[in-house]
C-alpha cells in the first residue's frame, strides 16, 4: 500500500485528557484553552476529499499524471501537514504541491499527488497525512501505448531550384492507450519546412492526424532532413530526401556540324539534361569540314576554348556552341590502270586518291597533274570545279570537288 504522511506542527499530536497546558506550559493558568492543550487538539478533526484517488487509466508515454485531494482542519488550530507514501509502488507517487504549510483552524488546502509511471499494469499504493490517522488510497493503471510516422523513409525526388514540392506524413496511434496531441518538429534541412497538423487534442487507439512538410531547394545535390513525431514520452522519425536540380539546355547553331557533351548532354542539335551539381563540365567536337566558333548563352565567357565549366545558378540554364562551315577542297585522282598524282601547292602535298582538305579562309589553289613516260601514264583531263589539261587555278571559298583523270597510254613500253 502507498500512504501520505502529514506532520501536524500544533495540535495534532497525542490526545491528553483533561485541560492540563500541553503546549503552553509555559503560560500561567494550565487550565486556559491555549495553543496546544488538549481540549483544542482533535485528531479527528480532518476531513479528505475524495476519500481515495484513483489515477484511472494512464498512457506509459504520459511523463506524469497529477490528481488533487483537499484537506479541511476542523480544529481550532493552524497545523502544517506533511505526506508520505506507503505500499508496493510507493516509490511511483510524489507530492507535487502542497499548500497545508500550514492549514488554518477551519480552514482548507490542497495537495498535488504526482503518478510517474514506470511499468505496466496495476498501480496500489497510499498517502499518509501524518498525525492525523488519515490514509487516502491511490490506485492507477498504466496501459501501452505505441506512436507511427508513415512514410517513414520519404524522398522528394528532383525538385527545380525554387519550385516547391509538399508531402502529408501520417501520425497513428498503434498501441491500446489514448495519446496527448501528438507534435511535429523538422531538423537538418533549411530547404524544409513544416507544415499545420490537424491532430485534435488527444489520439485514441488506432486514430491517426497528419503534417505537412515542404520541399523549396535552394541548392543543388542532395539535401536530407528528419521529421520527429511525439507524444508525450513517445517518439517516431522519419527520414526526408530530396534533391535540388536544374535543367541545362544546349544547342547546336551555325552553316558548320559539330556536338555538345558532358553533364549528361549528347546532342548535335538540341538536347536537355538535368543536372544536381554545379559547375558542369562541357565539351565541343568539330566534325570535319567545320570550325567551331565559340560559346553563348550562359557559356560565353568561354570563348572558343573547347572546354567550357558552366556555372549552374538557375533552374533553367541555357547555352550555345556556334560552327562554321569551312570551305573544303575535294580531289578525286582517277587512275585507270594509270599512275598519275596531282600536286597542290596550298598545302605542299601531293594525292593520287582521294585528298579533302579544309581552309580556315578562302584560299588560291593551283592544281597541277603529274604523268609520266616512265609510267606510261598520260593526264586525260578535268572534271568538276577545273576543265581542260592544264594546271588548275581555283579559288576555294565554299566548298569545291575536282576530279583529275589519268589514263595508261596504249602500246607504251615504260623501258
Amino acid at each position: 500500500m502507498l500512504a501520505v504522511v502529514i506532520a501536524c506542527a500544533i495540535g495534532c499530536g497525542e490526545v491528553h485528557p483533561g485541560g492540563g497546558g500541553g503546549g503552553g506550559g509555559d503560560d500561567a493558568g494550565g487550565g486556559d484553552a491555549g495553543t496546544g492543550t488538549g481540549e483544542d487538539a482533535d485528531p479527528g478533526g480532518f476531513t479528505v476529499s475524495p476519500p481515495s484517488l484513483d489515477f484511472g487509466e494512464v498512457s506509459a508515454a504520459t511523463p506524469q499524471v497529477v490528481r488533487t485531494m483537499t484537506i479541511t482542519n476542523t480544529t481550532r488550530q493552524a497545523a502544517a501537514l506533511g505526506v508520505a507514501f506507503t505500499g508496493d509502488d510507493a516509490a511511483s507517487f510524489a507530492v507535487m504541491t502542497n499548500t497545508c504549510q500550514p492549514v488554518a483552524a477551519g480552514g482548507s488546502c490542497a495537495i498535488d499527488i504526482a503518478l510517474t509511471s514506470g511499468h505496466l499494469g496495476t498501480y496500489s499504493a497510499a498517502s499518509v497525512l501524518a498525525g492525523t490517522g488519515l490514509q487516502v488510497p491511490l490506485a492507477a493503471h498504466a496501459v501501452a501505448a505505441q506512436l507511427a510516422i508513415s512514410p517513414n523513409n520519404d524522398d522528394f525526388g528532383d525538385v527545380a531550384l525554387a519550385a516547391t514540392t509538399t508531402r502529408q506524413y501520417t501520425m497513428t496511434n498503434s498501441g491500446d492507450a489514448t495519446l496527448p496531441s501528438p507534435g511535429a518538429a523538422i531538423a537538418g534541412g533549411a530547404a524544409y519546412t513544416l507544415l499545420a497538423s490537424n491532430c485534435p487534442p488527444t489520439l485514441a487507439p488506432g486514430a491517426s492526424c497528419s503534417f505537412g512538410v515542404r520541399f523549396k531547394p535552394t541548392a543543388l545535390g542532395a539535401q536530407t532532413a528528419t521529421a520527429t513525431a511525439t507524444a508525450g514520452t513517445l517518439s517516431a522519425q522519419a527520414a526526408i530526401h530530396g534533391r535540388g536540380t536544374a535543367q541545362l539546355s544546349a544547342s547546336v547553331q551555325g552553316a558548320g556540324a559539330g556536338s555538345i557533351s558532358g553533364g549528361g548532354l549528347s546532342c548535335g542539335a538540341a538536347c536537355t539534361a538535368t543536372v544536381a551539381s554545379t559547375p558542369i563540365a562541357v565539351t565541343v567536337a568539330t566534325v570535319n569540314g567545320s570550325a567551331f566558333n565559340g560559346w553563348g548563352g550562359a557559356a560565353q565567357a568561354c570563348g572558343t576554348t573547347p572546354t567550357c565549366n558552366i556555372p549552374i545558378t538557375a533552374a533553367t540554364v541555357s547555352i550555345s556552341a556556334t560552327f562554321s562551315d569551312l570551305p573544303t577542297l575535294t580531289l578525286d585522282v582517277i587512275n585507270s590502270d594509270s599512275q598519275g598524282t596531282v600536286t597542290l601547292d596550298r598545302p605542299a602535298t601531293s594525292c593520287d586518291g582521294t585528298c579533302v582538305i579544309d581552309y580556315l579562309v578562302p584560299t588560291t589553289v593551283t592544281l597541277r597533274p603529274i604523268a609520266t613516260q616512265s609510267t606510261c601514264t598520260h593526264f586525260s583531263g578535268w572534271f568538276g570545279a577545273c576543265s581542260g589539261n592544264g594546271n588548275c587555278t581555283i579559288v576555294v571559298d565554299s566548298n569545291v570537288s575536282v576530279s583529275a583523270g589519268f589514263d595508261r597510254i596504249p602500246n607504251c613500253d615504260p623501258s
